[in-house]
């Protein structure tokens, strides 16, 4: 079953980063043209593609409304084109979301009265889920025991192999 998950994962991949990759619903198309549409929701966008922001951080470095920022960033990542990164706990016990843009590009096409928009992923973005999938539901310690389990369950006696875990 892993091994499953994983060459679908890179089948995955490998749509996601393909020339021809759309974006996949009519929802998303609108999602990102509106937002590229707008200044402050494009600045939000673009301010965390490097790198992981909280929402105080896009506001200093944007000159934006911090209710504003808000927001959009709330709205972005209800539509996908934004994720919670990961949320940091400070000294003081005070809680801080980083959010990060889940694509780093993105090409709008108009060709015969269509619009469509081809967008590329963050690659750190789909890193962070992967190592993020992996660790939550394929754990080390129970792939291992569960390794060694099937080790030792040889019923022929002259079948069985030495565990490697030993």
């Amino acid at each position: 079953m892993h091994s499953t998950f994983l060459s679908k994962l890179d089948e995955a991949k490998s749509q996601i980063h393909a020339d021809d990759s759309a974006a996949q619903n009519l929802g998303t198309s609108n999602a990102i043209l509106s937002a590229l549409g707008d200044e402050f929701s494009r600045r939000i966008l673009l301010s965390a593609i490097a790198s992981g922001k909280t929402v105080e951080e896009v506001s200093a470095e944007q000159n934006l409304p911090l209710s504003t920022c808000y927001r959009r960033i709330r709205q972005f990542v209800d539509e996908g084109l934004m994720i919670l990164e990961r949320i940091v706990v400070s000294t003081t016990g005070k809680k801080y979301a980083i959010y990060r843009t889940s694509f780093s590009e993105a090409v709008v096409r108009f060709n015969g009265g269509e619009v469509s928009i081809d967008i590329i992923p963050n690659a750190d973005v789909l890193d962070k889920l992967h190592s993020r999938w992996l660790s939550t539901n394929y754990s080390q310690t129970s792939q291992d025991d569960g390794l060694r389990k099937r080790a030792g369950e040889c019923r022929n006696p002259a079948q069985q192999l030495s565990n490697p875990f030993e």
